[in-house]
C-alpha cells in the first residue's frame, strides 16, 4: 500500500545525480573487474561471506558445491545458481539444489504450498535442463525422543553440508530467514556464501553507510534510485554458465547425498527425475504433480488441511513459466499506455500480477526492471509509456525494497503494532474513544459487514490471493476506523493478509499494513476517528472513480465464490464486462 498522491518527479537535481551514479558505476567496473563474478556476471555487491574467512572448502571429501536454495525458486535469472555452478567448475565437482520444505511454517497454509510446490515442480524441469540435481526434501514427523532445534532451521541443509565443498545460497530478509543463515554459519565448517538475488539493489553492502531507518519514500528514492541504473543499466545481463560436469559426477553426487540424508528426511522430488532405489527414501518423489506432492505432505508429514482457504489456481498458477507469461503480457504497449495514469481504476485489468512470484522468487526482480526500461527505451517517444514505466518501477524497486529495508533495519520489532512511528501510535491512541470495535475475525473474514466495496476487497483476497492495490488500501484503512484498539486492529489485519493473500508473510506485507497506520506516510491535519492519519473513505472512492466502484462491489460481491477476475493471460489487462 502506498499514498497515490505522492507521484514520482525526476527534478534535474535527482536526474543529475543519476547520470553522475551512471558514470561513475562504470568507472568502478572498468577499474575493479573483480567486482564482477567473471563468468556469471553477477555484482560483487550482492555477494557476501555469512561465516568468517577461517572456514575453508571441504576440496578433500566433499562431493559437490551444495546451493540451499529457498528465497529464490527458480531455475533462470537466479544469481545464487550461477555463483554455484561457477563455483562447482573451479572445484570439478557438481552443483547439488537443494529446497527444504517444512509443512509448519508460520502463518502459511495449504493456498501458499499449493502455489510454491507448483513453482518447484518448474525448478525441477529446468534444473534438468542444465544436468543439475534438484531435491526437495522435508522431514519427517518428530519422533518423541527428538528435541525440537531450537532456530528452526531446516536440518537437511545441515545434513547435506556434511558432504559439501561450500553451500551457496540466497537471501532471505525476514528475521526467521536470517537466523536459519546465521545458525548454519555457526554450526558447519564450510564457506557459506549468501548472493542477493530479489531485489535490485543490493541491501546489506550499504548497511553500514545507510544504518538509520528511510521515514518516506522520497528518502529512500533520493538513494535507490540512482542505484538502481547501475545494476539495471551497467552491469551486464546473467549468462547461463554451462556445467563441465557428466551424469557419472551427478550419479556420485546423488550417492554421497543418500548417505548424508538418514531416516528422518524424505524425498518428495528427487534428483532431476528418477527416484533412488534406496531402501530409506520413501517412494515419494515419483509424485510429480503438485496434488500429488500436497496429498503426501498431508498423509504423511504433517502438512495442515485447510478447505476453507481455496486454492487459487483459476487466478494465479505457480512457477516461473508463469510468472513470465505475466510479465510479457504486461510489458505491452496498449497496457503501458494505460497504466500510469488509470492503474488505481479497479475495474480495469491493468495490474502486473507479479506479487505472489516476486515473493517466492519465481521471477527475478532484476530482470523484470532490466526488461520494462529496455522497453522503455524502445519507445522513447511515447510520453505516456514512459510515465507508466517509471511509476511501475518505482513500485517494484523504491516502494518494494523500502519495505525489505525496514524488516533488516527493525529485525525485532518489524511484524509488530510498536514498528510504527511514534505518532502514529499516539494520535490513533488519543482517538481510540471515538471508535468502536464493530466486527468480529469471523464477519471480516467472510466478508460480512455493512460496507460493500470493503467486502467486495475481502472476498477478492479469499477467492483470488490477491487485491487491487487501490482498494488494498481502503480494506486496511477500514480496519482501523472499526477497531478501538489499534493493536488489536494490527492483529486482525496482519492475520487476514497473511491468511489469505499469496504473497502474505512478506517485508511489504508488514509496511503494506503499516502504512494504514501511517508508516512512510506524512500526518494529516488532525481529525476524529483517525486522528493524524489518513484516512479513505466510499465517497472519495466513488467520487474518483465513479461506476468503476460499483463494477468492483459486482463483480465480487455478486459473484461469491467465481469472482470476476478473468482466467487467460490474454485477456488480462482487458476491461472486465459487468453484468
Amino acid at each position: 500500500m502506498s499514498s497515490e498522491e505522492e507521484r514520482v518527479i525526476l527534478t534535474p537535481e535527482l536526474k543529475a545525480r543519476i547520470e553522475r551514479n551512471k558514470r561513475e558505476a562504470l568507472e568502478r567496473l572498468k577499474a575493479n573487474e573483480k567486482k564482477l563474478s567473471q563468468r556469471a556476471r553477477v555484482h560483487g555487491d550482492r555477494i557476501r561471506r555469512v561465516n568468517g574467512e577461517d572456514a575453508k572448502n571441504n576440496v578433500a571429501n566433499g562431493q559437490y558445491v551444495l546451493y540451499w536454495m529457498q528465497s529464490s525458486q527458480r531455475a533462470r535469472y537466479n544469481e545464487a545458481l550461477e555463483v554455484a555452478v561457477e563455483r562447482a567448475n573451479a572445484h570439478k565437482k557438481p552443483v547439488v539444489v537443494a529446497f527444504a520444505l517444512t509443512c509448519d511454517y508460520e502463518d502459511a497454509n495449504e493456498r501458499h504450498y499449493n502455489f510454491m510446490v507448483k513453482g518447484l515442480l518448474d525448478v525441477k524441469e529446468g534444473l534438468s535442463r542444465r544436468n543439475v540435481p534438484f531435491f526437495l526434501v522435508t522431514k519427517k514427523k518428530k519422533r518423541k525422543e527428538e528435541k525440537e532445534d531450537a532456530s528452526g532451521i531446516p536440518e537437511a541443509i545441515l545434513s547435506l553440508s556434511k558432504n559439501a565443498i561450500e553451500i551457496i545460497t540466497d537471501c532471505g530478509y525476514l528475521r526467521v530467514l536470517r537466523i536459519w543463515r546465521e545458525t548454519l554459519a555457526r554450526k558447519v565448517s564450510i564457506p557459506i556464501t549468501e548472493v542477493e538475488t530479489d531485489v535490485v539493489v543490493p541491501v546489506f553492502a550499504h548497511l553500514s553507510s545507510r544504518p538509520k531507518l528511510d521515514v518516506s519514500a522520497a528518502s529512500f528514492r533520493a538513494f535507490a534510485l540512482p542505484k538502481s541504473f547501475e545494476h539495471t543499466e551497467n552491469v551486464p545481463d546473467l549468462e547461463e554458465i554451462v556445467p563441465l560436469w557428466n551424469a557419472e559426477d551427478v550419479k556420485k553426487a546423488r550417492m554421497s547425498v543418500m548417505d548424508v540424508l538418514d531416516d528422518r528426511f524424505a524425498f518428495v522430488i528427487d534428483g532431476r527425475i528418477a527416484s533412488s532405489s534406496s531402501s530409506s527414501t520413501p517412494s515419494t518423489s515419483a509424485k510429480q504433480t503438485a496434488d500429488d506432492i500436497l496429498s503426501v505432505l498431508k498423509t504423511e508429514f504433517g502438512l495442515k488441511e485447510t478447505p476453507h482457504i481455496p486454492k487459487c489456481d483459476k487466478y494465479h498458477i505457480g512457477g516461473e513459466i508463469e510468472a513470465m507469461l505475466k510479465l510479457d503480457a504486461f510489458l505491452d504497449s496498449v497496457v503501458l499506455r494505460k497504466y500510469g495514469e488509470l492503474r488505481n481504476d479497479c475495474s480495469l485489468g491493468l495490474q502486473s500480477h507479479l506479487a505472489p512470484y516476486i515473493h517466492y522468487g519465481q521471477i527475478s526482480v532484476l530482470h523484470v526492471a532490466k526488461r520494462a526500461r529496455r522497453f522503455a527505451n524502445a519507445h522513447k517517444t511515447d510520453e505516456k509509456i514512459q510515465k507508466s514505466v517509471e511509476v511501475f518501477l518505482d513500485e517494484l524497486i523504491i516502494r518494494r525494497e523500502l519495505g525489505i529495508q525496514f524488516v533488516v533495519k527493525k529485525r525485532e520489532t518489524y511484524d509488530t503494532f510498536d514498528a510504527l512511528p511514534i505518532w502514529c501510535i499516539n494520535t490513533l491512541e488519543k482517538h481510540k474513544d471515538e471508535r468502536e470495535t464493530r466486527y468480529t475475525y469471523e464477519e471480516l473474514e467472510k466478508g460480512q459487514t455493512d460496507d460493500p466495496l470493503w467486502n467486495a476487497a475481502q472476498n477478492e483476497l479469499r477467492i483470488s490471493g490477491k487485491t487491487h492495490n487501490y482498494t488494498r488500501m481502503y480494506w486496511g484503512k477500514k480496519v482501523v476506523e472499526w477497531f478501538r484498539d489499534s493493536r488489536e486492529a494490527w492483529t486482525v489485519l496482519m492475520r487476514l493478509n497473511d491468511t489469505y493473500s499469496l504473497d502474505g508473510r512478506d517485508p511489504n506485507s508488514y509496511t503494506g499494513v503499516g502504512w494504514v497506520f501511517g508508516l512512510n506516510d506524512r500526518s494529516f491535519p488532525e481529525a476524529p476517528i483517525m486522528g493524524e492519519v489518513r484516512r479513505m473513505s466510499m465517497s472519495g472512492c466513488k467520487k474518483k472513480f465513479g461506476k468503476a466502484i460499483d463494477a468492483y462491489i459486482d463483480r465480487w460481491n455478486g459473484q461469491r465464490e467465481k469472482g470476476g477476475r478473468q482466467v487467460s493471460i490474454a485477456n488480462m489487462f482487458k476491461k472486465q464486462k459487468t453484468r
